[in-house]
């Protein structure tokens, strides 16, 4: 074995270990030796991207096309990173001149869909998606993003199909299951939506995206110990998972067991400090016992954490109305109506200022705003 297949193997080993730094200092050494072999330039590239560094990566596949404009690995390689780049056009184009270089390779035709995904331009999305179903009729992840760009755009019953069509091949695909329960839930068939979500659990027990999704639907149809007792189980598994802390809080507070729900909170703290999310439910919860001080504690935490939330920012202005604080309730009620003017918490936030501060007249003009807006 030489000495360049020998620093080879440890670069190519150091990849495996993902030792990604000692990868790329091998790869360089040889590259010093061989300055324009498309191999190692590839390599070192495709290296880059997957330690995600794409703008690291970019010259080196800039230098194989250079030397050979028609190297399809390479262009694909740079549409990928136009894409995460958000260099929309630019990825379409390279990868165009992929196919126009004479590759016939559905996963090129992925590629321009999934861009055009992210352009916002859904036809052109799904025409491509489909030629690759066309091509490869069991490209089940082809399917999933025809179901989710109908989705997007509103067309419910027909991205079910496309999920439909996707589950005939693998009828455990755990994505697919999700976003088809998704989709039945914007059309208010929550049985079928439901059915989807138990699927999507049972295929990726605890799933914590899949368990987020029912349980939000679980509560919005009142069956609030349902999702208490999947949530519970579910943390029985993975009691260290934050979010699901919150998730058990939230159906805690459904059912008006504010004491439960704040120690539920406490423990996401515990486990995240900055998670905004329990913050908020700790402000909430504290209100609701009668901690006021608590309460605006952690609501003043969340402005800090993210002023230009305007939904943490109504939520502070609430609980400093609650506290008897009206000037920097209302300085918070204002932020929001300054950038969002028919805002009806923030202009019902205002008329509670009114009121708190017996001014009548002006609380009268608010509501009568609110109707005009809502009625």
């Amino acid at each position: 074995m030489t000495e360049t297949e020998i620093v080879l193997n440890r670069a190519d080993s150091a990849v495996i270990a993902r030792d990604y730094y000692l990868a790329a200092r091998l790869y360089k050494s040889l590259l010093t030796k061989q300055p324009g072999d498309e191999v190692l330039l590839a390599r070192l590239g495709n290296l880059y991207v997957k330690s995600g560094k794409d703008d690291d990566a970019m010259p080196y596949f800039q230098k194989i096309i250079d030397s050979n404009p028609e190297n399809i690995d390479a262009l694909v390689a740079m549409g990928g990173i136009f894409r995460r780049t958000k260099e929309y056009e630019k990825s379409i184009e390279v990868l165009e001149k992929a196919i126009a270089a004479g590759a016939h390779d559905p996963q090129i035709n992925y590629n321009i869909g999934f861009t055009y995904k992210f352009m916002g331009q859904y036809d052109k999305a799904i025409e491509y998606f489909r030629s690759v179903v066309d091509e490869n009729p069991n490209d089940v992840l082809a399917y999933n993003h025809i179901g989710t760009i109908l989705a997007m755009s509103k067309n419910h019953e027909e991205a079910i199909n496309a999920y439909k069509k996707g589950l005939n091949i693998d009828p455990n695909h755990p994505v697919l299951h999700l976003n088809m329960a998704k989709s039945f839930e914007a059309l208010n068939q929550n049985e079928n939506a439901a059915a989807s979500y138990k699927a999507a659990l049972r295929s990726k027990p605890g799933w914590t995206e899949a368990i987020e999704c029912y349980t939000k639907l679980l509560l919005s149809t009142r069956h609030r110990k349902t999702a208490e007792r999947l949530v519970s189980q579910t943390l029985g598994l993975n009691p260290r998972n934050a979010e699901l802390y919150i998730l058990l809080g939230n159906c805690l507070a459904a059912q008006s067991d504010f004491k439960g729900a704040l120690d539920s909170y406490q423990k996401a703290l515990s486990v995240s400090p900055d998670s905004k999310n329990a913050i908020s439910g700790m402000a909430v919860m504290s209100e609701k016992l009668g901690r006021n001080a608590d309460s605006l504690e952690f609501a003043q935490k969340l402005e800090q954490l993210e002023p230009e939330n305007l939904d943490y920012l109504k939520q502070y202005a609430d609980i400093l109305l609650s506290s008897n604080h009206f000037d920097a309730a209302l300085k918070r009620i204002n932020n929001v109506l300054h950038r969002e003017p028919k805002s009806l918490p923030a202009l019902n936030l205002l008329g509670q200022y009114y009121l708190c501060t017996e001014n009548d007249s002006k609380a009268d003009s608010v509501y009568r705003d609110i109707e005009s807006i809502n009625p």
